[in-house]
């Protein structure tokens, strides 16, 4: 029985990955809940549990596909390497534990360029609630909690955690800027990997999550204010009518003088994100195969 375990990086086609091609392939078997992880027990246990046993949980594992055994099986979580807002503070942790329990697993790890996921990111939290700017969230300094860091998208060690855990071999990065310009070269590569067939797969390239206008980012972030989430625990004056929060949304995203993050973005910060990653990525690439193209999409 081959176990294939996707670590994400988040924002890196993870969940087309996990709706379209794991969910839909006969010879796959996905066995977690990854829209709802902290309601699996086997990847909350994984992540969460404070008194961690290995035989433990691979009971939980042994129980999930007792009858589903003549499929690849596959467990696909970006959260295997922490959250970008917590800065990946536990990835170390995760990685020992995945080690421990299934020891001769294969790794898919998916990448993209750092530029474009710092702020596809961005974007993600203001919609999970985040209050600030696009500075704000890459100039934070925290000192009593962790907090957004660039390093959270170092592949290069992310790549080294895991094949000094698992079989060198048994470590497959892949490119979600390959998936664009060559999707059917792409998912031979992903499914040759996890030892499938990839022909018995119907290509759907359409993206499963609509990107908002920077307007429409803009107003969500206003109304954050006013949302009790995650980022915003005791909001001052809380609107508790969803409803009437989606309609102020689109009503302030209407308003001619909301300015755009992504410019701010693209003025200040993204070329000193490719410049940050720069050496990180080149030994990343020395280390796996990819083409000439995909890499200079990170540079």
């Amino acid at each position: 029985m081959q176990i294939i375990i996707h670590i994400g990086v988040h924002k890196t086609a993870t969940t087309w990955l996990q709706q379209k091609l794991f969910s839909s392939h006969p010879e796959i078997n996905l066995i977690n809940n990854f829209m709802y992880p902290w309601n699996d027990d086997l990847i909350s246990y994984l992540i969460k549990s404070s008194s961690f046993s290995p035989e433990y949980c691979r009971d939980i594992f042994e129980e999930r596909i007792k009858n589903n055994t003549n499929k690849t099986i596959v467990i696909s979580t970006e959260e295997f390497i922490g959250h970008p807002f917590s800065g990946g503070y536990n990835k170390k942790l995760i990685a020992n534990r995945l080690s421990q329990v299934f020891p001769d697993a294969k790794i898919i790890l998916t990448i993209r360029n750092q530029a474009d996921i710092t702020y596809s990111l961005y974007q993600q939290m203001v919609k999970m609630g985040y209050l600030g700017s696009i500075s704000q969230m890459l100039n934070e300094d925290f000192w009593s909690r962790p907090g957004f860091r660039n390093e959270f998208f170092d592949y290069y060690s992310i790549y080294k955690l895991y094949t000094g855990l698992f079989k060198a071999q048994n470590i497959g990065v892949f490119s979600q800027e390959q998936l664009k310009s060559n999707s059917e070269f792409f998912i031979k590569n992903v499914c040759d990997f996890i030892g499938v067939d990839s022909t018995k797969f119907k290509l759907d390239v359409k993206p499963v999550a609509k990107s908002l206008s920077e307007k429409k980012i803009k107003a969500i972030r206003f109304m954050n204010h006013f949302r009790n989430t995650e980022y915003n625990p005791y909001p001052v004056f809380q609107i508790k009518n969803k409803v009437g929060v989606k309609v102020m949304v689109k009503l302030i995203s209407l308003l001619p003088f909301l300015g755009e993050q992504k410019k701010i973005y693209e003025e200040l910060h993204k070329r000193k994100i490719y410049e940050f990653f720069r050496k990180s990525n080149e030994s990343l690439f020395n280390k796996v195969p990819l083409d000439i193209e995909t890499k200079s999409k990170y540079y």
